[in-house]
């Protein structure tokens, strides 16, 4: 079987990258080296996380026997919430469409939600060929948008945002099959399109591979940790956010109640990068 992976926004094995392997990349190591079956990974030359073009131009480039990786070159964005960001997923989307006839049709493909753009590109090449198309289902988008207003006029956030959520619903409707990370999101995204639950929608939580480290580089961690005074032997218990430093995320109320236990031995430590970082270092 020759399976195709659509997602940007994870990092890619390549000999700069020292982020570890996300969803579609566990995925797509997994089944490269544990199957028969061929992986085409199509991505973005853009590191998310980094704000750094990872290739100057698109590059394709094989990891192993059976794992292609495909890099869509956009221009790039320093803001995860911008126009440049926009643009550059709409350029990815666009060469999308034009590379994928170039390749050999795959059997299936896997398509990660969001981006909206992306998606959709992978839909209309799906239905043109006859494919079956599954979306996974992994960031509660356009919602994102709207959370951000208060609870009472959220609804105005909605209409304005109406073609975004209308076309949101349109990919899900078309999608053979949907992949929640929990089942909650499942539920989401069949409540958007109005339908039951079928044979082809699954629910696969997120997840890290094991033992993908080596002891130098847990030695050099937990040296890291100490420069930030944080022994990781020690009696404190710690609540720990590893992610992204966005608005989607309630950080005050945590804070707000990281203030309040002040006679009890705990620490909160977040960890990440993103829009509210700066604000987040003032606290």
């Amino acid at each position: 079987m020759n399976i195709w992976l659509v997602t940007i926004g994870e990092p890619i094995p390549h000999a700069e990258n020292k982020l570890r392997l996300h969803r579609t990349g566990i995925f797509a190591k997994y089944i490269s080296e544990n199957s028969n079956h061929e992986v085409t990974w199509w991505t973005s030359a853009f590191n998310h996380f980094t704000k750094e073009s990872i290739f100057t131009k698109t590059k394709s480039f094989n990891l192993n026997d059976k794992l292609k990786i495909i890099a869509i070159k956009g221009k790039g964005y320093k803001k995860n919430i911008s126009i440049d960001r926009i643009i550059d997923h709409a350029q990815v989307a666009k060469e999308f469409s034009f590379l994928s006839k170039k390749e050999r049709v795959p059997d299936i493909i896997v398509a990660s939600f969001p981006t909206l753009g992306l998606c959709n590109s992978a839909n209309k090449f799906a239905k043109a060929n006859n494919i079956p198309l599954l979306i996974d289902y992994r960031d509660l988008w356009p919602e994102v948008f709207t959370d951000l207003l208060p609870l009472k006029i959220q609804f105005l956030g909605k209409i304005a945002l109406f073609e975004l959520f209308r076309r949101t619903n349109t990919v899900f409707k078309q999608a053979d099959g949907i992949i929640g990370i929990t089942k909650p999101y499942l539920q989401i995204a069949l409540d958007k399109i109005k339908r039951h639950k079928n044979k082809n929608d699954a629910v696969f939580p997120l997840a890290y591979l094991k033992n993908q480290f080596s002891e130098i580089e847990y030695n050099d961690a937990e040296k890291f940790w100490e420069t930030k005074n944080i022994k990781l032997n020690d009696n404190v218990f710690r609540i720990c956010f590893f992610g992204t430093l966005g608005y989607q995320f309630d950080f005050d109320t945590v804070i707000a109640a990281a203030r309040s236990l002040t006679t009890i031995n705990i620490q909160f430590i977040f960890c990440g990068t993103g829009d509210r970082h700066d604000e987040m270092m003032e606290y």
